[in-house]
């Protein structure tokens, strides 16, 4: 039989199958090799690099890691996954740290995931000595690094070496080592003076104001903001304006992104419904540091504007979800009787990231509207400054003028209280709805 297949196919093709046959064998017993997870720096390597080793809080910053295949052969490795990323981060390190790490307490909870189709891990082969690429984008915005101090982490992915049992085995990288310092940034700068201040309504004689140094946050970076306020009674009033912990002069609120929290309709007066921001770990920290003792206050006089208030709003709030947030700012006062009295703002809108939100047409003129930038809704000021505000003119009666701000407020001025240029536009528009 043997002698027929010899004489069919002759011996060069022979001594080809003998070899095929041997190679398989190889090939088998080679693959056994890779079976050995006991030595696993003889099949991959890992390593990572940062964009910069030292950073401001809530600057935006990149990591990448690298996995390269020494193993001689080619092995199967995990694909970009977001998720897979993010959960296989582990701290050496971090400035909040006693003797371990429970990594839920630094982890941003509100971080929405990439869209589905990144959720799944995926499998690539990877030949001998080929190198894959794992990069994280935003990486403060998936793990909180707000706190001052020294962070060590590492990648501990799972490389699949065995198809047939599909068992995961995983690999650590090398640490890499970040130092955020808040010196970095000189708060007194980050606000440029020509930005428009929007003032709450008053109350007890009192207005507060704020300005941030964007108008839309979409690449996550720091969110800052400028509060002060305003005495814009006759009289002098007693304030807290020095403290170097901003919540021993304010109480910050933060409502959540949502269908509750809609600037587009007149705002509620009940806010219940509508959830708050969590805290970051430096928000923690400068809660608990909050002053136990009354502060002094100064006597702020009539038309004068206590000290502005820069804060890195979103090192205090966590505010990883795209969105439209509302900021409600609270501080107490002494009226001119002597007697202690609380005052708020009205939610003040903050945008971020760059998913498009539940109406992006909306928001877009909501911001329009914040800024005065919307003919609809113009720039209205009292005719001595006290008082700015981008409103609606809703109706005119007699010497009364009712105006809807952004938020679906509507606020009453005396038309003489009113600059020139607020009251020639209501004669226009008056004229213009006469005629029509």
């Amino acid at each position: 039989m043997m002698q027929r297949i010899f004489c069919f196919l002759g011996w060069d093709v022979f001594f080809v199958l003998v070899l095929v046959t041997c190679s398989i064998g190889l090939a088998q017993t080679d693959g056994g090799k890779k079976s050995n997870f006991d030595q696993l720096e003889n099949y991959c390597q890992m390593w990572g690099e940062l964009g910069t080793d030292k950073i401001a809080p809530c600057q935006v910053f990149t990591a990448q890691f690298f996995a390269q295949n020494i193993s001689g052969h080619t092995i199967p490795v995990t694909l970009d996954s977001y998720d897979l990323l993010s959960a296989n981060t582990y701290f050496n390190s971090h400035p909040a740290m006693l003797t371990t790490l429970d990594r839920s307490n630094i982890m941003l909870r509100n971080f929405q995931d990439h869209p589905r189709w990144f959720d799944v891990a995926r499998k690539k082969r990877l030949k001998a000595n080929d190198i894959k690429k794992y990069i994280f984008n935003n990486l403060n915005n998936v793990y909180d690094f707000t706190l001052d101090g020294e962070y060590s982490f590492f990648l501990k992915l799972p490389i699949v070496y065995d198809d047939k049992t599909g068992e995961l085995i995983f690999v650590s990288s090398s640490a890499i080592k970040l130092t955020v310092d808040s010196r970095l940034v000189d708060l007194s700068k980050v606000i440029q003076a020509n930005l428009p201040r929007v003032y709450s309504k008053s109350s007890h004689g009192v207005s507060i104001s704020l300005v941030t140094d964007k108008q839309h946050y979409e690449d996550y970076g720091p969110v800052y903001l400028n509060v002060a306020t305003k005495n814009v009674s006759d009289g002098t009033l007693s304030m807290i304006v020095d403290g170097k912990n901003v919540f021993d002069v304010y109480e910050l609120v933060l409502l959540t992104p949502g269908d509750n929290l809609d600037f587009r309709k007149p705002a509620a007066e009940d806010k219940s419904d509508v959830q708050k921001v969590a805290f970051t770990l430096y928000g923690k920290k400068l809660l608990a540091e909050k002053s136990k003792t009354p502060k002094p206050t100064v006597a702020v006089n009539s038309n004068e504007e206590t000290a502005e208030s820069v804060i890195v709003l979103n090192r205090i709030f966590d505010m990883s979800t795209d969105g439209i947030y509302g900021l409600i700012v609270t501080r107490k006062i002494i009226d001119s009787t002597g007697k202690e009295q609380t005052v708020s703002s009205e939610p003040f809108p903050i945008r971020i990231g760059w998913r498009s939100t539940k109406d992006e047409v909306n928001a877009k003129i909501l911001e329009q509207r914040l800024y005065g930038n919307d003919p609809d809704y113009p720039m209205w000021q009292s005719r001595d400054g006290i008082f700015q505000t981008p409103a609606k003119l809703i109706s005119v009666d007699k010497n009364t003028v009712t105006l809807e701000k952004p938020d679906g407020k509507q606020t009453t001025f005396n038309l003489s209280d009113l600059q020139k240029e607020n009251q020639d536009y209501i004669k226009k528009q008056t004229a213009k709805n006469s005629s029509e």
